[in-house]
């Protein structure tokens, strides 16, 4: 065989030897990322599931069972002698990696609860500008319902009550907003109104 064309044979199949690795690789990638997003999906139904059951003022029962150990643990006690416990979880399908859950304990009640890093897809429908965030009247019946309804889940909850006994729920959304990596927006709900609102970044 002409050594001209077996060293053009050569080089072609080294070029297809590359392509189809390429494509392999760019395979396995995505493969990984969809691996990721169920795991993070998993992740947040869990914990935001557990978020739901616990109420404020209630005894810190059962948690560990469907939990396990928490990831930190943080103990103080106040002027008055009471106990505060502070426990992080993280999810039993990603640890620190996915959603945590963060439950303030005073005397085993719960007095605040919150959650992060819920997983929420980009979905254009649910896009939040700063047009749309400034349009949001406080203090005018504009309810959880209401945001959840035009801005679709946030990404973190919590929720106390402040020394009147009204239950403060604070909402923060970050994945359909516009504007550069970290931008966000927050909104506070006294016993399910707006009553504040902060956005940081939105266009």
């Amino acid at each position: 065989m002409n050594k001209k064309y077996t060293y053009i044979g050569g080089i072609i199949v080294a070029i297809l030897l590359l392509i189809g690795g390429y494509f392999l690789y760019e395979n396995e990638n995505k493969k990984e990322e969809l691996e990721l997003v169920r795991e993070e999906q998993k992740s947040s139904a869990e914990i935001k599931s557990v978020y739901k059951e616990l109420y404020i003022g209630n005894n810190i029962d059962n948690i560990e069972k469907k939990l396990g150990n928490p990831l930190f643990t943080e103990s103080s006690s106040d002027s008055n002698g009471n106990a505060t416990t502070v426990y992080t979880w993280g999810s039993n399908e990603l640890g620190e990696i996915g959603s945590k859950l963060v439950v303030n304990v005073e005397n085993n009640k719960i007095i605040e609860k919150s959650v992060s890093g819920l997983y929420v897809p980009y979905e254009k429908k649910y896009l939040i500008s700063s047009n749309l965030f400034e349009k949001i009247n406080i203090n005018n019946n504009y309810s959880i319902e209401d945001a959840s309804k035009q801005f679709g889940d946030p990404n973190k909850i919590s929720e106390y009550k402040n020394n009147k006994g009204e239950t403060i729920q604070i909402m923060t959304w970050e994945t359909n907003t516009t504007g550069p990596v970290g931008s966000y927006c927050t909104i506070i709900f006294t016993n399910n109104i707006a009553t504040s609102k902060n956005e940081v970044g939105l266009i």
